[in-house]
């Protein structure tokens, strides 16, 4: 049975291991954090609270930086800031994070308390300080995946109120709770228009109807952007026969696009999900998307051709645990089938149920195997230099970037049952957990100061040939205290279901009955290529397919199966 699926297997084991995430920039520049007492900084940045409208939970505000020349680390502050009340020389500000210490960009995780600071009706600014780095960029990487439709891409400058418009033929698609979406680039500094010198400050977005002349809506509209822009559609009806005009000062916009939240899609802890759309879409570069082929007790997995998934078809996105996506929506004119089943709407299994036939869900086994660590003074034997020391469970930092961890072997050692790293510890100060394997790369991980706990993905290719796992600080002088440190084995497979509700965007199975509970393909059990397959009894299937498991209409000459059987056509 393996040997049938050797293609399928090889094709999984390389499939891509990069986090894509849906990131969108708020501002970006170069100020430089100097040197100040907090309550005294020198430098600082203030972001109105329109750039804040649309946070939901779990969405993070990205800092992007470097730390100066000299310095051992940075500090970084962020305060809310109010509008004045009364009469002031100054508004008043909130703490939210104080002198936070790092030496990596700074990620700011919304929470629902923190949420609840934004969407105050009394919320200016988000005030951006610190000291001893450089930051250049601000971002929001959304906590949702979502769905890109491009409807206009060029060269447009919005200055003195130069709409950009753009018929509603191509926003055919937009729903409700969409995001509109504008690339753009502010001019960073006053310019000369009609003789007058004018700061950049504005844009706005209105759907319009020509025939009446009148503005229609209204309410997509911002002020102080630096850099991209973006609303939420609150009425997608207003669309129909009408036109979008896009209008600013001092802007030149380079791209036009609605995104299209996907809130129930998500990969699991395997690495591995089930995914649809109502609309052709092309998977992120750093996944990749499989379609299903079920026949004579077998199902069949083979990547989709050039990544583009067809509208109404399921298939299984391979990726990081937990990535967010932004898919693009395609046109290629993909015709590619797959035998996994898509949702459209989250949808009760009882309803789908079909006489002779089981259906099959994908679920996620966080913990199928385990290898813990040991952590005595003799299992942890590896020490970079004279930099570190390691004595009953705490490791000891006297010199920066120097390591302390578990050595294996020049050659590495099989890992391939498991696919990533979990460590339990107590730490005042940041640092990093690094996997090295034998071919001279690495993965790590940071992790900032006050964590408890950290998690680093094994390299899906390289699972073979770990050669060392260790810890390692930024900071000349700071301890870690261990707890557990133990590498996990997840496994994806379908299983029977009979009750429960299947989520919007997601892909089922449905395969004849008398198959055993766990069926079709189970990924990452003990397996070096993360796959096997567990033969299931299959009606009659009068469907012809390549070797690689695609489905053809017509058989010309070469190697075809049907029914389960080879046979070949001269």
């Amino acid at each position: 049975m393996k040997k049938t699926l050797l293609l399928m297997m090889a094709m999984l084991g390389l499939a891509g291991t990069a986090k894509a995430d849906v990131e969108w920039t708020i501002w970006e520049g170069n100020i430089n954090m100097s040197e100040g007492n907090p309550g005294n900084w020198i430098n600082n940045l203030y972001l109105g609270s329109v750039n804040f409208t649309n946070l939901a939970v779990n969405d993070i505000i990205y800092l992007t930086f470097t730390v100066n020349d000299g310095a051992e680390n940075s500090y970084v502050a962020l305060y809310r800031q109010n509008h004045i009340t009364e009469p002031s020389e100054s508004w008043p500000e909130t703490e939210m994070v104080h002198s936070t210490e790092t030496t990596a960009d700074y990620a700011y995780v919304i929470t629902s308390d923190i949420l609840a600071y934004f969407q105050d009706a009394s919320f200016a600014n988000l005030a951006i300080k610190g000291t001893d780095y450089t930051l250049t960029k601000v971002t929001i990487k959304k906590a949702t995946s979502m769905i890109k439709n491009v409807v206009w891409t060029g060269t447009h400058n919005t200055n003195n109120w130069s709409g950009l418009s753009i018929d509603a033929s191509y926003l055919s698609g937009m729903v409700n709770n969409d995001y509109l979406y504008c690339k753009a680039t502010r001019h960073t500094s006053a310019i000369i228009i009609d003789e007058k010198s004018v700061t950049p400050t504005y844009w706005a977005a209105q759907f319009q109807d020509w025939s009446s002349e009148a503005t229609k809506y209204s309410n997509i509209e911002c002020s102080d952007f630096n850099h991209d822009f973006w609303a939420r559609v609150a009425d997608a009806s207003l669309v129909s026969n009408h036109t979008m005009g896009v209008t600013g000062y001092c802007e030149d916009i380079t791209e036009v696009s609605y995104l299209h939240p996907v809130s129930s899609f998500s990969i699991g802890v395997s690495g591995y999900a089930t995914f649809s759309a109502d609309r052709e879409v092309t998977v992120p570069v750093g996944t990749t998307a499989y379609k299903a082929t079920v026949y004579a007790g077998s199902v069949t997995l083979t990547p989709f051709t050039g990544n583009v998934i067809p509208a109404n078809t399921g298939a299984i996105i391979a990726g990081d645990k937990g990535s967010v996506l932004e898919f693009l929506a395609s046109s290629a004119g993909s015709s590619e089938t797959s035998d996994l089943i898509s949702v459209a709407s989250a949808t009760d299994v009882t309803t789908l149920a079909e006489s002779g036939y089981d259906l099959y869900v994908l679920y996620n086994n966080a913990t199928k195997n385990s290898l813990a660590l040991g952590l005595g003074d003799s299992d942890v034997n590896s020490k970079w230099g004279d930099g570190t020391t390691y004595s009953s469970n705490v490791i000891t930092f006297t010199e920066a970037w120097k390591g302390c961890g578990w050595w294996f072997s020049n050659e590495g050692v099989d890992y391939s049952a498991y696919d990533r790293v979990e460590a339990s510890f107590s730490s005042e100060q940041s640092g990093r957990l690094v996997v090295d394997y034998a071919d001279g790369t690495q993965s790590y991980t940071d992790y900032p100061a006050n964590s408890t706990s950290v998690t680093i993905n094994l390299d899906r290719t390289k699972k073979n040939i770990v050669k060392a796992i260790y810890f390692c600080s930024g900071e000349s002088s700071s301890t870690i205290t261990l707890s557990s440190v133990t590498l996990y084995g997840t496994v994806a497979e379908f299983r029977k279901t009979t009750s429960g509700t299947i989520a919007a965007n997601k892909a089922y199975l449905k395969i004849a009955s008398g198959s055993p509970a766990r069926l079709g393909i189970v990924f990452g059990e003990a397996e070096t290529t993360g796959v096997t397959a567990v033969k299931a009894p299959i009606v009659a299937d009068d469907r012809i397919y390549t070797l690689s498991g695609q489905e053809v209409k017509t058989a010309t000459r070469g190697i075809y199966i049907k029914n389960g059987r080879k046979f070949v056509v001269k």
